[in-house]
């Protein structure tokens, strides 16, 4: 018998009596490891999961444009306003197209609203999910 044949055996039981001891009680007890879950529909997971996000990203980018769209008709209407009052003669006309101004925005952000409201609507509508398929056993 060899030294290395008669070491082996002796190194053995120190690692097994770490590993015991390292162990807690809770897990020596514990239930045996879950199996491993079952195989990845990808249906499944494009219609819960993947549809939805693609979804929501593309009613994010239009009402963004929705939104650009408007704030791009306020910066315009704000250059004609002072291209007005620099043609303005006297405190009336001054007045008059400031006023002209304010009633116009007030409309147009209350138009505006009603629009995205509108478009919000009918983009969920128009993506809104079937019925999801019942999941197989």
């Amino acid at each position: 018998m060899s030294m290395i044949d008669v070491m082996a055996p002796a190194q053995e039981i120190p690692r097994a009596a770490a590993a015991a001891a390292a162990a807690s009680p809770a897990e020596s007890l514990a239930a045996p490891p879950a199996p491993p879950p079952p195989p990845l529909d990808l249906e499944l997971a494009e219609r819960l999961l993947i549809a939805p996000q693609l979804q929501a990203a593309e009613m994010a980018m239009t009402l963004t444009q929705e939104m650009m769209e408007f704030a791009t008709r306020r910066v315009r209407a704000q250059v004609a306003l002072f291209d007005t009052l620099s043609r303005c003669t006297d405190f009336a006309d001054l007045l008059e197209a400031q006023l002209r101004f304010l009633s116009d925005a007030g409309a147009d952000c209350a138009a505006e609203c009603s629009h995205l409201a509108r478009t919000a609507q009918a983009r969920l509508a128009a993506t809104a999910a079937p019925a999801p398929k019942p999941i197989a056993a």
